[in-house]
């Protein structure tokens, strides 16, 4: 009998091959069942998934995630999509409820690796990344964005009514291009990718509707909060 899901790893993530035919219910039994048998294998592991074979709303793509979360005890971190018009790979985080876990946690998400050329990370909340913003890879947020790395590439922080609200920082600022809510910053140099003995942590933000890219210090985070309100 042809199975209705298949799974197959790749480097730090899972793709997961839907049939096209049967019906969505068929699908979720199949998947919990197969994750219930090798529960052990993923437990505790955090994982990116792509989904492929069939077209999924939202709220399917919602139960599949919550699904293998459960039945295989893992974290989905982020989804990744190919946009059919560009087929640029898109990795998406994913959204939770509120609850016990994440209380206390206000400022959004958190990324662990570094986002390598030609890759985009979009969500929908503010995100902290561990690793580097890549030449050529973007990153784009409705939230504020702190990177414990380096920000090389592309880095959008999409708060069109409340640019003054959000900012940009990272252990070392030498991007392709920064934008916060409409305000852009074009850096005249070209970035350098380069790992430097005294880097100097940067933060970007908007001032008397511009964006002001300053180090970060006592000062410039009074001045930050201030300005916040």
């Amino acid at each position: 009998m042809k199975s209705k899901v298949v799974i197959k790893s790749f480097p730090n993530g899972l793709k997961v091959s839907l049939d096209p035919e049967c019906t969505f219910i068929d699908i979720l039994k199949e998947i919990s069942d197969k994750l219930i048998e090798s529960k052990g294998f993923f437990k505790g592991s955090k994982t990116a998934i792509t989904f492929e074979g069939r077209a999924l709303s939202p709220e399917e793509e919602k139960q599949l995630i919550d699904t293998m979360e459960t039945a295989g005890d893992m974290t989905v971190l982020y989804t990744i999509e190919t946009n059919p018009e560009t087929l640029e790979s898109v990795a998406k985080v994913v959204t939770r409820s509120m609850n016990e876990e994440n209380v206390g946690n206000c400022f959004g998400k958190l990324y662990t690796g570094s986002l390598k050329k030609g890759e985009r990370l979009e969500t929908e909340s503010g995100i902290i990344i561990v690793g580097d913003i890549e030449p050529g890879a973007a990153l784009i947020s409705k939230g504020s964005i702190v990177v414990l790395g380096g920000i090389y590439g592309t880095c959008v922080c999409e708060a069109e009514d409340s640019e003054s609200k959000h900012f940009i920082a990272a252990s070392n600022l030498s991007p392709e291009r920064i934008r916060i809510g409409k305000f852009h910053l074009t850096p005249k140099e070209r970035p350098k990718w380069v790992i430097r003995p005294k880097m100097q942590s940067k933060i970007c933000y908007c001032e008397n509707e511009e964006i002001v890219m300053e180090p970060i210090s006592t000062d410039s985070l009074k001045k930050l909060c201030s300005i916040i309100g």
